[in-house]
């Protein structure tokens, strides 16, 4: 009998053990599958202070919902559009809103036509102008100071505003995309590769089955540049996408280098050779960081910039803070 409680004591102790272990070493893993599974007692939801409002499509009337921060303040201040990911739509939390509440900027997460899986989202007609209209919905309403208006997204966010930098009639200081799709038609078979259900989505995006013409309608890298773009453009990509996340870092790539082209910029361009290291991982850091992640590639060319840092599929929100203020404080 003894030696039975021994056991149990002993197996009772490794197992709290192990338990304290996970906590301890793996806390971003164990919440992010509670989170899938109670999403109700998500961490991170929606303050009071932010409130839905409404704003009607100019294209047909339809009634775009949006998470909001009015800024208290009497003076014009910066606004934070912020863009949702693929899969998701404005309801999702958003990282960002505290930021823009802490520092009491404007801040609006607009729907622009919901998740990525129809035809008429996607870097549709309609869901770009959704995004001009609640920027203009901010102007109209709120004290905004018009030469600080910054747009924000990550992966479907960051495809969203890769899109809005080509397309938009607002004049926007710079545009921020992390980990975005560029390539809808490249994206479609790298995800079908790799059994995503991205795949599946694009089918959606295209009518029911893919079709090659209208993912590259809806792909930035094939966008027509119409006129010089209003604002900067910033691309961060984490080297490890691709890998073990959903986009691979060519996606990134081969926009930058065709922004290389539009600006006359040709030499400066990625050459064979510095792909091919970058998508192999075969490089060594450049001895920069962003935040407190270090960097394999960047190149700032005033205009538009290229960032590759060390990571996966992901946003550095306490960096992409940093950008902001430091633009705002520029001389």
């Amino acid at each position: 009998m003894r030696v039975y409680r021994k056991y149990c004591c002993i197996a009772f102790g490794l197992g709290a053990f192990g338990i304290l272990c996970a906590c301890l070493l793996v806390p971003q893993q164990l919440m992010l599958v509670w989170e899938h599974f109670h999403p109700q007692w998500s961490r991170n939801i929606w303050s009071d202070l932010f409130r839905v409002v409404e704003v009607e499509s100019t294209v047909d009337g339809h009634v775009q919902l949006a998470y909001t921060y009015q800024s208290p303040s009497e003076v014009p201040m910066p606004l934070i559009v912020s863009l949702h990911t693929w899969s998701r739509d404005y309801a999702r939390y958003d990282v960002l809103s505290e930021m823009a509440r802490r520092r009491g900027f404007n801040y609006i997460h607009p729907n622009f036509r919901g998740a990525n899986n129809k035809p008429i989202s996607c870097a549709s007609h309609e869901a770009i102008t959704d995004i001009d209209d609640a920027i203009t919905y901010c102007l109209n309403n709120w004290h905004v100071d018009a030469n600080k208006i910054y747009v924000v997204g990550a992966s479907g966010g960051g495809h969203a505003a890769c899109s809005v930098y080509l397309k938009t009639k607002h004049k926007i200081s710079a545009f921020y995309a992390w980990v975005p799709i560029t390539d809808l038609e490249a994206w479609y078979y790298q995800s079908k590769h790799r059994k995503l259900d991205y795949s599946l989505d694009i089918e959606q995006v295209c009518g029911g089955s893919f079709d090659a013409e209208i993912a590259r309608e809806r792909s930035p890298i094939y966008m027509d540049f119409t006129r010089r773009p209003h604002g900067e453009l910033h691309l961060f990509a984490g080297i490890d996408d691709g890998h073990t996340g959903s986009v691979p870092i060519s996606h990134s790539i081969r926009f930058f280098n065709r922004l290389c082209r539009f600006y006359e910029l040709d030499d400066q361009q990625l050459e064979l050779p510095e792909v091919y290291a970058l998508l192999t991982r075969s490089c060594p850091s450049t001895g920069e960081f962003i935040g407190n992640r270090a960097v394999y590639f960047t190149r700032d060319l005033r205009d538009f910039s290229l960032t590759i840092f060390d990571g996966e599929h992901e946003f550095l929100p306490a960096y992409q803070e940093e950008k902001i203020v430091a633009d705002l404080f520029a001389e």
